[in-house]
């Protein structure tokens, strides 16, 4: 039995190559998907003890034995995290930032799109949700990122912004790659 709260990454690749995500040997990697748990989400982030943990947590993970490898390094490199203050609170030394921003309407859509694919987009009471109500949790949930005391989301000053509102997730990724590249070239 894994620690409480801890969520273990598998090595089980999904058809789209990627994790699943279990939680005291049981599979959560839909569950953590759900509408709820994104609600809930925003109650909890405000909680400056939770956000201090959350933090040394991740900083643990990539300072000690990577997620899916018995070997530690000191150094990590090659890795990407994705987070709301990665680049400001949990790694400001990062080689590379990337402000990834879009329109609340496009990552509703994409949202809404994901969990329709999942059967997901529905709500604990069997409710169908709606594109408009994942919108404006997307909006809010900006609002409460934006103003809240520990770790507020902003841009960082070295970060490359991206506006993928208008991008398919192939422009996207070649936009980051290219991005990449020209930044590590240039420390090397």
């Amino acid at each position: 039995m894994t620690p409480a709260g801890s969520l273990v990454p598998q090595g089980e690749k999904t058809k789209k190559g990627g994790t699943s995500i279990f939680l005291d040997g049981e599979n959560v990697t839909n569950t953590l998907s759900a509408l709820e748990i994104s609600r809930g989400v925003r109650s909890i982030a405000k909680i400056a003890e939770i956000r201090a943990a959350t933090v040394d947590k991740q900083r643990e993970l990539l300072g000690g034995p990577t997620l899916f490898a018995n070997t530690a390094t000191s150094s990590v490199e090659g890795v990407i995290v994705e987070g709301r203050d990665i680049g400001t609170v949990v790694y400001p030394d990062a080689n590379v930032k990337i402000y990834l921003e879009a329109e609340a309407e496009a990552r509703g859509r994409r949202r809404f799109n994901e969990l329709v694919a999942k059967n997901l987009n529905y709500d604990s009471k069997g409710g169908e949700i709606t594109l408009q109500q994942i919108v404006t949790d997307i909006a809010q949930r900006d609002q409460d990122d934006f103003n809240r005391a520990h770790s507020p989301l902003v841009k960082a000053r070295d970060a490359i912004a991206i506006d993928s509102s208008n991008l398919t997730i192939e422009q996207v990724i070649n936009s980051i790659e290219s991005l990449i590249t020209v930044k590590l070239n240039k420390t090397l």
